[in-house]
């Protein structure tokens, strides 16, 4: 047999993961937009009225966050496919390296703010505790450790996108557009996590939205590749 011969086969097989993973990446994208847009928020109360609240909505916070985890596993397969498919892996492999470490660090955010947290409050109110201050202790380092997961997993998140918006601006036609947007979007992104102070729901929401955009052109180019003259 031929040895050639199987490289039509092998070029399809590729094209069809890359299809897949285009479409991957755009339902993920939107569905983080949804999902952050359904995220909780306990009401403000004092002392053990705040674990009540937090019990309170503890399954939907459970389900939000879990169903961010799974789709932030879902982007790191696509862009894992998606970066394997760049002619400039070096800087590619720079901007996924920056990708997963961002992702994971958002990922012990959602596991601190989505399980822990409500785990503890219900701990804590079965304990028949007297006094709450303890408990309000623990519950803001782990907000403060919340935060600074959050900020620094979206930051590199947007570094990411920074790298893989200049490996296509390196190219013409199409290609340059999508990596402006990426670049606008990431300094954006960037901008309002470094100076937007503390991070809640409607700046993450906004944020976010920044990065969706980017996703979905990414998204766009994978399930529809260019012609062969819009390549470097």
């Amino acid at each position: 047999m031929n040895p050639s011969s199987s490289l039509p086969s092998s070029r399809s097989s590729g094209q069809l993961v890359t299809r897949i993973a285009g479409f991957i990446l755009a339902t993920s994208a939107l569905l983080a937009i949804v999902a952050i847009s359904h995220h909780p928020v306990a009401p403000a109360r004092r002392g053990l009225q705040a674990f009540e609240a937090i019990v309170q909505v503890g399954p939907a916070d459970r389900l939000v966050h879990a169903t961010l985890i799974v789709i932030l596993f879902a982007m790191i397969f696509s862009f894992t496919v998606y970066t394997l498919g760049r002619s400039r892996l070096h800087l590619c492999a720079l901007a996924w390296v920056a990708f997963f470490a961002g992702n994971m660090c958002v990922i012990g955010a959602a596991l601190t703010d989505g399980f822990f947290v409500p785990a503890f409050a219900e701990h804590y109110l079965r304990t028949a505790p007297i006094d709450a201050a303890p408990g309000l202790a623990i519950l803001s380092a782990a907000s403060v450790a919340i935060q600074v997961l959050t900020k620094f997993g979206f930051l590199a998140l947007n570094v990411a996108t920074l790298f893989w918006s200049i490996d296509l601006l390196l190219e013409r036609g199409q290609a340059r557009v999508i990596g402006l947007v990426g670049v606008i979007a990431s300094i954006a992104g960037a901008a309002l996590l470094l100076f937007g102070g503390t991070i809640n729901v409607h700046s993450l929401l906004l944020i976010v939205g920044l990065q969706a955009l980017w996703y979905l052109a990414i998204a766009w180019r994978m399930v529809f590749p260019p012609p062969p003259l819009d390549a470097s």
